[in-house]
């Protein structure tokens, strides 16, 4: 969401959940001077959409390693869940970024999380 009082100008005719989609199409076409400029107004690089999905699952499902590593550098959640309890580690996975599950398990990523099917993410790989 759009911090307050933080000196940057907000625009008006956007809404929050217009910053939110734009932060995570943003991560999701490797568009990282995006990602920086919302963070910079003050965007959370946490916030999610209405599917649970943080910049950092779109990021790493599309196999970004430039964003993935400027997310996990600023803070992002490595074990946020969408609404599937899908994680981003999950996601990389699913789609066979070995490098995105490389970083995020160093970044400390936890292995062992089951999402609604009951699927750990070494499951995932593959698939």
């Amino acid at each position: 969401m759009v911090a307050e009082g933080n000196g940057a100008e907000q625009n008006p005719t956007c809404t929050d959940s217009e910053y939110v989609e734009a932060l995570l199409e943003a991560a999701r076409y490797n568009d990282i001077e995006d990602v920086k400029n919302l963070a910079a107004i003050g965007v959370s690089l946490d916030s999610k959409d209405a599917q649970g999905r943080t910049a950092l699952h779109m990021a790493s499902a599309n196999g970004n390693v430039d964003i993935v590593n400027y997310l996990i550098s600023n803070n992002a959640d490595v074990n946020a869940c969408n609404v599937e309890n899908n994680t981003p580690l999950h996601w990389a996975c699913l789609n066979g970024h070995v490098e995105v599950v490389k970083i995020l398990i160093i970044a400390g990523a936890d292995v062992s999380r089951l999402n609604r099917r009951l699927w750990m993410k070494l499951q995932l790989v593959g698939k």
